[in-house]
């Protein structure tokens, strides 16, 4: 990947919009690996590429080491004219020891609410990076909160009351949030973000413990 992306970016005459490169991997069940890299930079002419031959290295081929490395490296290498869609160079390998497992469905694995035993308690500051995975495992990277993807951002703010959450706990992890944020531009103003539980607990009464507390009336301590 190194070496093509060299090579990729290095034939750009000058930097364009539409100079840009899409890259995507895949995992077979085989254990072949495939990376694309997709790019609308110069045609490919593998043809005018030197070869370079390890046994006799000259001058005049060394250009084309960067070729003999990555399909020496790879199964397979190829580059793909796409039209107008620019070009695609596509490489394979085949892993020695593939393991993976298909992920279960949510249903799976799900935890019974007679079972789990909930604490429902305010967020605290150092909750931050719990609660930024809990957003991502809820919402992926839909959630319209974008402190909710920064620790550091959502720290600063849960340390100086600006956003109020109250977290639903399991075993000490957090498995449930919902916040409240009070903009300093907006102080007669609060927002109710959405309901956050990961996926394993989304069957449970976490989501009803959170609701009759967020209703309390001293919240936060805030009006």
């Amino acid at each position: 990947m190194d070496e093509v992306l060299n090579f990729i970016i290095a034939a750009y005459p000058d930097d364009t919009l539409k100079e840009l490169i899409q890259i995507k991997l895949s995992l077979d069940k085989t254990g072949t690996v495939q990376v694309s890299v997709s790019n609308a930079g110069p045609p490919v002419h593998l043809d005018r590429i030197p070869r370079f031959e390890p046994s006799a290295p000259t001058e005049s081929n060394l250009d084309g080491l960067w070729y003999f490395l990555a399909k020496n490296f790879v199964d397979h290498l190829e580059f793909r004219n796409l039209g107008m869609d620019g070009w695609q160079a596509v490489l394979e390998r085949r892993l020695s020891a593939a393991s993976f497992e298909p992920r279960k469905a949510d249903s799976e694995g799900s935890i019974d609410e007679e079972i789990a035993q909930f604490e429902v308690r305010p967020g605290r500051h150092d909750d931050a990076a719990e609660l930024v995975d809990l957003t991502y495992d809820t919402y992926g990277y839909s959630y319209t909160g974008p402190d909710f993807y920064h620790p550091s951002n959502l720290s600063h703010h849960l340390a100086s009351g600006e956003i109020v959450s109250i977290v639903a706990t399991a075993d000490g992890v957090i498995v449930g949030n919902t916040s409240i944020s009070y903009p300093p531009e907006t102080p007669c103003c609060a927002y109710l973000g959405a309901l956050m539980v990961k996926r394993s607990y989304r069957r449970s009464k976490a989501i009803e413990l959170m609701i009759s507390e967020t209703v309390a009336p001293a919240i936060g301590n805030r009006p």
